[in-house]
């Protein structure tokens, strides 16, 4: 099971030894605090509550001071800095919450067409493709001739992706 799907109960687990631990690895001297300890690849610290259990150090933080983290919610940030673990900067909510939050703030706005760096297609090519007849063989040759997958093809036609292509 996923990690953001288990939720985090610290009951019988915070002691004060435990959360003493887990602070040590805080610098509370700004706005933000940083962890200071190990950071995952995205910045987001990680902190070891069991041998072999480990959650990211918002996760903690937030059960900490808030209670329980229910499964299938996550910790979202207010400030938008992965480090930052202060639990007035921190807010429950859903992977859904998450994204709105994300792209509310401006940081969800990913490059489209052919401004996307995996782009294979260009716009023209998207119009072509959509004016060929709709027939299983048109797909499969559509697909070779343009480098791209039958089901690429499929999802062109059906506007599920390319949308901004009139």
């Amino acid at each position: 099971m996923s990690r953001r799907k288990r939720g985090l109960d610290l009951t019988g687990l915070a002691n004060e030894q435990f959360a003493n631990r887990f602070w040590s690895k805080v610098d509370p001297s700004g706005d933000c605090w940083e962890w200071t300890a190990y950071r995952k690849p995205g910045g987001y610290g990680q902190f070891t509550v069991t041998k072999g259990q480990f959650y990211t150090a918002q996760v903690v933080s937030y059960a900490l001071t808030h209670g329980p983290v229910p499964p299938g919610m996550v910790i979202c940030h207010r400030c938008d800095n992965p480090p930052c673990v202060n639990p007035d900067h921190l807010f429950l909510g859903t992977q859904v919450d998450n994204a709105l939050d994300m792209f509310a703030k401006g940081r969800g706005n990913r490059a489209k067409g052919t401004d996307h760096a995996s782009a294979r297609l260009t716009e023209d090519n998207v119009r072509a493709i959509r004016s060929t007849p709709r027939s299983p063989r048109f797909l499969t040759s559509l697909a070779r001739t343009y480098g791209v997958s039958t089901r690429t093809i499929s999802r062109i036609r059906s506007r599920q992706t390319w949308r901004h292509v009139a």
